[in-house]
């Protein structure tokens, strides 16, 4: 077993240290003991080369539009002495409370050696932090959360936001019976959902996979997509992302299906795989935040500190742009897929047309 195969097992392990959650952790160690196997059969044009889901949320807006940013940025002082609703009680409060992933390298994860939560989306919740308070020094909680719960902790006034590679879709802001829908912020990453398999694999394309095994993580936005083409597959349905990986070493999957992000991290732990080329559908993550009256403020707050973290100043590259190279491209861990990340850290054009009520 290689050392990065090895930390993939030892981030399962060291869960259960988080702020939050054994309820997370310990979820996803009964999961890798005991995955969730279903034959699935799925219906749709075979000629499809990429999944498709309306864009169109059922309030008429696009899915990616969100509230224009409060303009300017106000400083903590500013905040203190004129916020309302959920800022007003997070300020009061003292502590923003956030609910994270712990386990997807690059993005979110708690270093083996330092226990420490670190990567892309943790620098974004202290930049959040900062702006609130003027420091993220003991102003932020983070609370772990498993793909199934990053959105309904928000929804259920468990957290104050996610920031957890939550795909901006219409289903989630939406909500259904058992999950209110969800506002989101400006998207600040863009990404796709492409396939992994074994180095040694036969599977090529997407048709190879009938009659296969493939893992995804409950309450995904992979599922949705893989369910809208016409394959026979038995699904590997676990609680964390990191378990497909574990899976897959473990020869219990022959392929994962997901974010392309988690892929590059998966890639980084362990060479001996391969990335697809197909991009079976476009996804972007945006901060999730409750659909309350009183949450607007909060979502044009982020989103205001998203525009600052996406602007650089003259030649100097914009804050997401730094950390984007600290956690993709000049990490240790990193050097395995140097040459597979892009330059600049994808952000898609924001549109700010939903009108603020």
């Amino acid at each position: 077993m290689t050392r990065w195969r090895i930390i993939v097992i030892a981030s399962l392990l060291l869960a259960g240290c988080a702020q939050w959650s054994a309820s997370a952790s310990d979820s996803a160690v009964d999961a890798l003991r005991d995955p969730t196997t279903t034959t699935t059969t799925v219906a749709a044009s075979p000629t499809s080369t990429a999944a498709s889901s309306s864009t169109t949320c059922k309030d008429g807006h696009d899915r990616l539009q969100t509230y224009a940013p409060l303009s300017p940025l106000p400083s903590p002082a500013e905040l203190k002495q004129h916020a309302t609703g959920k800022l007003r009680d997070i300020l009061d409060r003292g502590t923003l409370v956030a609910g994270v992933d712990e386990n997807t390298l690059l993005l979110g994860y708690r270093n083996p050696s330092t226990n420490a939560l670190e990567g892309f989306e943790i620098d974004l919740i202290r930049a959040i932090a900062t702006a609130l308070f003027g420091s993220d020094q003991g102003t932020v909680q983070f609370k772990t959360v498993t793909t199934e719960q990053k959105v309904s902790f928000v929804a259920k006034g468990k957290v104050d936001l996610t920031v957890s590679a939550v795909s901006i879709t219409c289903k989630r802001r939406d909500g259904d019976s058992k999950t209110p829908g969800v506002e989101f912020s400006a998207p600040y990453f863009h990404t796709a959902q492409k396939m992994m398999v074994r180095a040694s694999s036969d599977i090529q394309k997407l048709a190879d996979l009938d009659g296969k095994t493939v893992c995804v993580t409950s309450g995904s936005t992979s599922r949705d997509v893989l369910a809208q083409y016409e394959l026979k597959v038995t699904e590997d349905v676990v609680a964390t992302r990191t378990e497909c990986l574990a899976d897959l070493q473990a020869g219990k999957t022959d392929a994962i299906f997901t974010h392309e992000t988690f892929l590059w991290g998966f890639q980084a732990q362990d060479p001996d795989t391969t990335v697809l080329s197909n991009e079976l559908s476009q996804q972007y993550y945006g901060v999730t935040i409750s659909k309350d009256d009183d949450d607007v403020d909060l979502v044009r707050f982020v989103n205001a500190v998203i525009q600052t973290q996406r602007a650089g100043q003259g030649d100097r590259p914009s804050q997401l742009q730094l950390s984007y190279d600290r956690w993709f491209k000049q990490c240790a861990l990193c050097a395995p897929i140097a040459g597979v990340v892009p330059a600049a850290v994808p952000i898609p054009e924001t549109d700010y047309g939903r009108p603020v009520p």
